[in-house]
């Protein structure tokens, strides 16, 4: 080989050389190697194809359902039982029975153990509870007035009523009405016979 052949040899090597090399602000050569993407579907040692994870579902946002305003919630609660289903664990309504004056709320979840069903009439819910076997010895007549956001509460103990009110007195419907004056008879409220045994029940029949 001459030194013409090993000249141009040489030059060509260096040529190729300097076409991967960039020169940084130094001016020292760094060799760029090129970027190999991996191919998702591309085989593996063992022949088969890599897995392509799919695309994670995206679940449907869930309505948030906006609660009635006032005492209004209640209304979907007609035929649930107040202590059974857990109504008066309602931030709301327990924060506004324990803001009425005179009521003792804690006496009254104590003594609320047989119930009835909340039931309605026109605007009005009704619901009863009182001490478990003993209801001439402590009951309760909860009514709730939706349309004009308001609460009153008849205490019965032996020959004694109390009523106690959040914002004055519910005009009861006809039926209500009847059904609490069964009952203040059956307790001898007002009465001044010899025999003041209590007989207020629960339910009417």
């Amino acid at each position: 080989m001459n030194a013409k052949t090993l000249l141009v040899i040489i030059l060509t090597t260096f040529y190729f050389a300097s076409c991967n090399t960039k020169k940084t602000d130094k001016g020292i050569p760094v060799v760029e190697t090129e970027k190999k993407i991996p191919d998702p579907g591309k085989k593996n040692a063992a022949g088969t194809e890599k897995p392509v994870k799919p695309e994670p579902e995206t679940k449907p946002e869930k309505k948030i359902r906006k609660r009635k305003p006032g005492l209004l919630f209640l209304e979907d609660l007609v035929g649930k039982y107040p202590s059974k289903d857990q109504i008066f664990k309602d931030k709301y309504f327990s924060a506004r029975l324990k803001k009425i004056k005179g009521l003792h709320y804690e006496l009254m979840m104590q003594n609320w153990n047989d119930e009835t069903s909340l039931t309605r009439e026109e605007s009005v819910l009704h619901s009863s509870g009182c001490m478990k076997g003993n209801c001439a010895g402590g009951a309760y007549e909860l009514f709730i007035d939706l349309k004009q956001n308001n609460i009153n509460i008849y205490y019965f103990n032996a020959n004694s009523m109390r009523v106690y009110n959040e914002k004055g007195w519910i005009k009861l419907p006809p039926g209500f009405k009847k059904e609490l004056q069964i009952k203040q008879d059956l307790a001898k409220i007002g009465n001044t016979s010899g025999d003041m045994k209590s007989e207020y029940r629960l339910r009417i029949k």
